[in-house]
């Protein structure tokens, strides 16, 4: 049996956004998204996410790990060199978009139409116009699955679940750069000339620290901390990672977060509000540019 994940098990969420996500920001992005939407998810799961330009949303995919393949997939088949335009593909299950060679939107078909209908369909929803479409019955789709898991073929949708701490590779940079600073530091100390005259020098270790470790995140914090109380806000979780940080922020008040939005509008690189119930509280994921 071919490892193709069943329409009725691909979890699919659609997250609005005010722009395109950097790659260093996204895999926070998405997880935090699945996270807020109650999607629970395990270490090993494939999590794909495409951002479709036309409607500013991000297409968040859930795949169990007990499966490697994705329907969609296998209209890679068809791109095996550089091409443009929006291609569109039918089944009697779903549709799915690629744009440019490369897979774009995929959507489970919950009532029947037309070429026609669709193609007007997605005319109005993405404001732009099929160049190419092809419907597939049940046995050319069985067909195709069948080819492509027998070429083995290196899927195009990049998988941002994947664990990747740099933390202790970090920490060996600054260890090494301490030791090049302390040496340095030696070897520019004037010698007297006077050999008979005993040398007493101590260096301050970690005093030498302090001058030339990193500067405390409370000189980037500080200003953002003091809006936090000056609106009454919560602080569910923060994450730094230079030069950008991620508040997860609630309230009683709604506006409240909006105004501590407000002060951020320039350096704002997205952000998205819900109401937990369960909590009776507005909460804020946002992503705040601390560049100056």
């Amino acid at each position: 049996m071919l490892n193709y994940i069943p329409k009725e098990k691909i979890i699919s969420i659609e997250i609005d956004v005010s722009e395109q996500m950097d790659k260093s920001s996204l895999k926070d992005f998405v997880l935090t998204s699945l996270t807020l939407n109650n999607k629970e998810y395990a270490n090993n799961d494939l999590i794909y996410a495409t951002y479709i330009q036309e409607l500013k949303q991000y297409q968040i995919f859930l795949i169990n790990n007990q499966y490697k393949l994705v329907p969609f997939q296998i209209f890679e088949l068809f791109y095996d060199k550089k091409t443009e335009g929006l291609d569109l593909y039918l089944t009697n299950d779903f549709f799915c978009l690629y744009k440019n060679g490369l897979f774009y939107y995929y959507q489970v078909i919950e009532f029947s139409l037309t070429i026609e209908e669709f193609l007007e369909f997605i005319n109005k929803k993405f404001n732009t116009s099929v160049n190419n479409y092809k419907k597939f019955e049940i046995n050319e789709l069985e067909e195709l699955k069948n080819k492509y898991y027998s070429k083995n073929r290196k899927t195009s949708l990049k998988n941002i679940n994947i664990k990747k701490d740099n933390s202790f590779i970090f920490y060996l940079i600054y260890v090494a750069l301490l030791i090049y600073l302390y040496i340095y530091y030696i070897e520019k100390t004037p010698v007297l000339e006077n050999e008979n005259k005993t040398i007493n020098q101590t260096l301050d270790f970690e005093k030498f620290k302090q001058e030339y470790t990193f500067n405390s995140l409370e000189n980037d914090f500080n200003l953002i901390l003091q809006n936090i109380n000056k609106y009454n806000l919560q602080i569910v979780s923060f994450e730094y990672k230079e030069p950008k940080i991620k508040f997860i922020l609630t309230s009683e008040i709604k506006d409240n977060l909006y105004l501590f939005l407000k002060e951020y509008k320039k350096d704002l690189i997205s952000s998205s509000i819900y109401f937990d119930e369960k909590r009776n509280l507005y909460e804020v994921t946002t992503y705040v540019n601390l560049s100056k």
